[in-house]
C-alpha cells in the first residue's frame, strides 16, 4: 500500500470515531470563530495607527508592537499548527489510537488558548 493511501485510510477510521470527529469540529468552531472576528475588528483600528499590539507582559506591560500586516501571523500560525496536528491525528489513528485522540485532545486544548489569546489582544488593541 502507498503511504497517501494508508493515511487515508487512517484518517477515514479516525473521522467515524466520534470523540475525534466531535474535538475536531469543536476545533474548527473555535478557529472560524475567533480568527474572522479578530481580523474583521482589529484591521480597521490598525490600518489607521499603522500599528498592531502582539504581547503584553503584567510586568512590562506591552512590549511588542509590530506593524499592522504582523496581525495576520498569529492566525496563519495557529492554522499552521492545526493542519500539522490534524495530519499527525488523523495519520496514527490506524497504528495507536491513543496517541492519535492524545493529540486531538491537545489540539483542543491549546486552541482554547490560541483564542483566549487572540482576544486578549483584540481588547489590548
Amino acid at each position: 500500500m502507498k503511504p497517501w493511501s494508508t493515511w487515508t485510510l487512517s484518517a477515514k477510521l479516525a473521522w467515524q470515531h466520534p470523540l475525534v470527529r466531535w474535538l475536531w469540529l469543536c476545533v474548527a468552531l473555535m478557529f472560524v470563530g475567533t480568527v474572522p472576528f479578530f481580523v474583521y475588528r482589529l484591521l480597521p483600528h490598525a490600518y489607521r495607527s499603522g500599528t498592531v499590539v502582539l504581547h503584553y507582559n503584567v510586568y512590562f506591560g506591552i512590549d511588542r508592537i509590530q506593524t499592522w500586516g504582523w496581525m495576520f501571523f498569529l492566525p496563519f500560525l495557529w492554522l499552521c499548527l492545526l493542519v500539522f496536528d490534524a495530519c499527525l491525528s488523523f495519520g496514527f489513528f490506524c497504528r495507536d489510537r491513543s496517541l492519535s485522540i492524545g493529540l486531538t485532545f491537545v489540539a483542543f486544548l491549546w486552541s482554547i488558548g490560541w483564542m483566549a489569546g487572540l482576544i486578549s489582544l483584540f481588547f489590548m488593541n
